[in-house]
């Protein structure tokens, strides 16, 4: 298997190359073993979340809180894993019980969205700098 390697505040850690979630999934998946069923086992509940994250893609789009072209590819990013959903599903592996808690969904819906974008403009999953 291949890996990429993801450095937050924490340190580095190494992450499966195929997996559109980052760094801050990964430590969930170590440490937040709740129960033994995960997000990717609720569609609707993970199409609610990117279509959240579209719109507060569009509405801070529009208002310049973020610049036009960011929010022009998150926008992009959400249709692509709206129309792949099957597809994508897998990468959202946060234990239910987190969507309570919410940072790590919010965090996993965060990154895949993300990597989804950077591979939609060409560039590597987890080269998060382009974003910059």
């Amino acid at each position: 298997m291949a890996y990429r390697t993801e450095t937050d505040l924490l340190g580095t850690m190494e992450i499966d190359a195929d997996a559109y979630y980052g760094i801050h999934t990964q430590r969930a998946l170590h440490n937040f073993q709740i129960s033994k069923r995960t997000i990717s086992e609720l569609p609707t509940f993970i199409r609610g979340l990117i279509i959240t994250k579209k719109a507060c893609a569009l509405a801070n789009g529009e208002i310049q809180a973020i610049a036009s072209d960011k929010a022009e590819m998150i926008v992009k990013a959400c249709d692509h894993i709206l129309d792949n959903l099957d597809t994508f599903a897998a990468h959202f592996p946060t234990d239910v019980f987190q969507g309570g808690a919410g940072t790590s969904v919010n965090m996993n819906t965060n990154e895949v969205i993300c990597n989804v974008a950077l591979e939609l403009y060409g560039f590597r999953k987890g080269d998060y700098k382009q974003l910059h």
